[in-house]
């Protein structure tokens, strides 16, 4: 049948083979998270404010301590097109992460994902919180999580081995950052005090102002929104 939608802005989707695709304004997003049959997928307006999200390399994300490094990879990304990042860490001691500040409000719902493949490490830590405490802790090898900051955490599957994690909690506090690092345990703890070597591939960190991650918005030097869809009608269907 006909499907119609009005969207002012591109959006993305997972296409049949299980890429993110973007699409045009006013094109309706047939998504196919998690394989099988497709959903329309409607939306509502949502802002990533996590700048250079696809840009780790940028100054806009900071490296604590001087042996964490971001290269461009020759892996490519979820949307089987760019070329991911390396996130790597080579350090004896001190506090090793990578970071934005990304929110500056009290009082609310903050998302935080990211899209990882394992390279040399089973654990991969994020942060959805203020400048200090633990980092929940996933794990390649089971698919789980070590809730280790008490967030609302979740995972959904890519091809090629790749994994969008994500940390969503109530903000109560005005600098919240979007924080990660590989790891070597599940502790949660980016202090280390041992001779580390390990890396992850990352693409598409985001973070928003809501109780749910939403589909991939890429930005740039600033924060994007992605518009609603809305009108949405099909009309014509075909039994």
């Amino acid at each position: 049948g006909d499907l119609d939608v009005v969207r002012s802005t591109t959006k993305t989707r997972v296409n049949p083979q299980g890429f993110i695709e973007t699409i045009g304004i006013n094109v309706p997003s047939i998504d196919y998270t998690g394989g099988g049959c497709p959903s329309i997928l409607v939306e509502p307006q949502r802002t990533n404010l996590a700048k250079e999200s696809s840009n780790l390399k940028s100054t806009t994300w900071q490296k604590a301590q001087s042996g964490v490094t971001v290269i461009t990879s020759s892996v490519l990304s979820p949307n089987g097109v760019d070329f991911s990042e390396l996130l790597n860490v080579i350090a004896s001691s001190g506090n090793v992460f990578i970071r934005q500040q990304a929110y500056s409000y009290t009082s609310a719902n903050t998302s935080n994902s990211i899209f990882i493949k394992k390279f040399n490490t089973r654990y991969f830590a994020i942060r959805n919180a203020g400048p200090g405490g633990l980092h929940d802790v996933f794990d390649f090898d089971t698919e789980t999580f070590a809730n280790r900051a008490g967030n609302n955490l979740s995972f959904e599957s890519f091809p090629n081995g790749w994994y969008r994690i994500s940390s969503i909690k109530t903000s109560t506090i005005s600098n919240e950052y979007i924080s990660f690092f590989p790891a070597v345990n599940d502790s949660g703890a980016e202090n280390t005090s041992t001779t580390i070597n390990v890396g992850v591939y990352i693409w598409g960190a985001q973070a928003e102002l809501a109780s749910n991650v939403s589909s991939h918005i890429p930005s740039g030097n600033a924060a994007v929104t992605r518009n609603q869809d809305s009108n949405v009608k099909v009309d014509d269907l075909i039994n």
